[in-house]
């Protein structure tokens, strides 16, 4: 829990608090860095939708159907698929980069919450440049537990098919247990 200031009084407040014990005023709550990123990526995938679509040349208007004379049949033939430049593939490849990585960081938050849901106080963090490593820190973490959550299909596979590429097991003090995915 932190503190904050209130935008009206200046007091300091908890983050948690959804209005000031001093003034009463509503406190804003700050915008995730979530929500910033798909906020950021959906942003970025409009403006390169936009950039694609005024670079490719519109289709030749249409005669009015009046205007139209019978043709034969003309085989269609596939155009050359349009290529793309190396910035052009470095953006898209940056593109997917970010929508990984915030996929991520929802399955963590969405993993401690259900953890919380049923009562475990499971802290999950992401680590890394991709975030690919996943620890799951609980203080009755044990090799028991660590055995059984290293051997769940369901969750491997699961975090596997998210790009998780480490799941690290903790219980917040001296032990710890590394799984490869």
């Amino acid at each position: 829990m932190a503190l904050t200031t209130c935008h009206e009084c200046n007091a300091k407040v908890s983050d948690d608090a959804k209005t000031c014990p001093s003034c009463g005023a509503k406190q804003k709550k700050p915008t995730s860095r979530i929500t910033l990123a798909l906020a950021g990526i959906f942003a970025i995938a409009v403006a390169n939708t936009v950039v694609t679509r005024s670079s490719t040349p519109s289709a030749p208007t249409q005669p009015a159907i009046a205007e139209t004379k019978p043709q034969a049949a003309i085989p269609v033939v596939d155009a050359e698929p349009e290529k793309l430049t190396k910035e052009d593939i470095k953006k898209k490849n940056e593109i997917n980069r970010n929508i990984d990585i915030a996929k991520r960081e929802m399955h963590a938050q969405r993993t401690e919450k259900n953890y919380l849901d049923s009562g475990m106080d499971v802290h999950v963090t992401l680590h890394g440049k991709d975030k690919t490593s996943i620890k799951l820190t609980y203080v009755l973490m044990s090799r028991p537990l660590a055995h059984q959550l290293s051997n769940d299909n369901s969750l491997i596979s699961g975090m596997k098919n998210l790009g998780f590429k480490k799941m690290i097991l903790s219980d917040g003090y001296k032990s710890l247990w590394e799984i490869d995915l």
